[in-house]
């Protein structure tokens, strides 16, 4: 860290987090997230059209994957030209997630995060030159009770963005499309009833949450289920035991997309509430429709079980191989 090091919105605690998370959400808004759903809708169109072999395919590598990196891209104004850089860069930051990481990968880590620093300075720059509608531009012309947004902090939340919402969105789509193929009856209600696309975004949320757990430091003495914590001690909640919680959910192991409790846990709570969380939900809203209505066959590919990855905190797929014939 260096000296003038200041936490990102993620880590800070307030006054300074509601100062940036004010400000960020000028630009970052329901709003703004309604205004690309035509775009989200273009973009997982092109990569299904896109798929090498659309009898078999790894989903998460055709579509999962990509698809919020592009979407991240198009909302920051990112250039056609320099979307293959970015994706790497992108990918890249996701290393830091692994505490046994090697020397290596720490490297591509340093790499990646140089990199991007580095390219949304140049964005920075070129947008206070000349305002568009994208997302840095409005960030850049955010303004809250006289303050702005610095440099620093404009590049941190755009890399922020790109780390904790495209992972989080990847791994919600692969888990939907997984909990639809083992639960053929709620796959035919979905097919039926569209309408319940949003129903079943929020019980994949519940039922195989994205993010597992979520850090919280105690700022003073209090005890919790007969446990003293003392101040500056560590809490790691769990996100997917709370959803898996018999007393809050019934019947918590169903996957049901008609539950009459909506409540989850999976996008934290309090002032550090997921921010990005209707960008999620848009997402998966409208790619998980568009993949069963261009594959209404669409079932795991005998011989490939779902891989499981191994990283910290999150919960997806390495990889879904289907048969769509």
């Amino acid at each position: 860290m260096d000296d003038d090091y200041k936490p990102t919105m993620l880590f800070a605690d307030p006054p300074d987090h509601k100062r940036l998370r004010d400000l960020v959400s000028k630009a970052f808004n329901q709003q703004s997230v309604d205004a690309i759903r035509p775009r989200i809708v273009e973009i997982g169109n092109r990569l299904l059209d896109e798929i090498p072999d659309p009898d078999r395919f790894d989903v998460i590598e055709a579509y999962a994957n990509p698809l919020p990196t592009i979407v991240i891209a198009a909302m920051l104004g990112i250039d056609d030209k320099d979307r293959e850089d970015f994706k790497h860069w992108s990918d890249s930051q996701v290393i830091g997630f692994n505490p046994r990481r090697t020397v290596e990968e720490t490297a591509v880590l340093v790499a990646g995060r140089k990199a991007l620093n580095e390219y949304f300075a140049r964005i920075i720059d070129q947008r206070r030159k000349e305002r568009g509608s994208d997302l840095i531009s409005n960030l850049i012309s955010a303004e809250e009770v006289g303050q702005k947004l610095t440099e620093r902090e404009i590049v941190d939340v755009c890399i922020l963005l790109l780390i904790a919402g495209n992972v989080t969105t990847t791994d919600l789509i692969g888990n939907a499309v997984l909990a639809l193929i083992n639960n053929p009856e709620e796959r035919d209600k979905l097919t039926t009833r569209p309408e319940l696309i949003r129903d079943a975004v929020e019980e994949v949320l519940r039922y195989d949450s994205p993010v597992v757990n979520a850090t919280r430091i105690a700022t003073k003495p209090m005890q919790m289920g007969g446990v003293d914590i003392g101040e500056g001690q560590s809490i790691t909640t769990l996100l997917f035991g709370a959803n898996h919680d018999p007393a809050a959910h019934p019947n918590p192991e169903k996957f049901d997309i008609e539950r009459q409790d909506k409540k989850h846990s999976s996008f934290g709570g309090g002032i550090h509430y997921c921010l990005g969380a209707p960008l999620a939900r848009v997402e998966a809203q409208i790619a998980i429709p568009l993949l069963l209505t261009r594959f209404p066959k669409l079932r795991l590919m005998a011989g490939h079980h779902p891989m499981r990855k191994s990283l910290p905190s999150f919960n997806g797929l390495e990889a879904l191989w289907v048969d769509t014939d």
